[in-house]
């Protein structure tokens, strides 16, 4: 789950905040290497579903296992794949008002939501994309279109 730096510090703060995890163990969980919310799970501090819940309601926007995710094929053709490997995100489906729901590590980037409405003409509403493998669901979802 590789996201910006200053993210995951403030969530992991937020953690702290409302007793998910104490100060020692997001001190512990720093001195491993790489994504500092997966090494909170991987240790053990803090379980996965806890992990999202605590996601969802520090940033207000719906937070998703990339290994459960269904892609409605619809919603990728809406965005250039140059585009979402850049930007590493993924149309994902459709919400009931017409919006398109997308991935993403940075669900709060308001500029990229503004850019992604240019872009696939639709309003986009962000979901945090939890775990590693986005770039993976990215791959399959655009060699599936490119095989239909």
């Amino acid at each position: 789950m590789a996201i910006s730096v200053g993210f995951e510090d403030r969530v992991a703060r937020a953690l702290v905040q409302y007793g998910f995890i104490t100060e020692a163990q997001l001190d512990q969980a720093r001195k491993q290497a790489g994504d500092l919310l997966e090494a909170l799970v991987s240790m053990g501090f803090i379980g996965r579903e806890s992990l999202i819940t605590a996601l969802s309601l520090h940033l207000r926007v719906p937070v998703v296992d990339l290994k459960q995710m269904e892609v409605d094929p619809e919603a990728v053709k809406l965005l250039p794949e140059k585009y979402a490997r850049q930007y590493k995100v993924l149309p994902v489906g459709f919400a009931p008002d017409g919006s398109l729901r997308v991935v993403t590590k940075s669900p709060n980037d308001f500029l990229l939501s503004s850019q992604l409405s240019s872009a696939t003409g639709r309003q986009v509403r962000f979901a945090l994309a939890l775990g590693e493998g986005l770039e993976v669901l990215i791959d399959r979802s655009y060699s599936r279109l490119g095989s239909q």
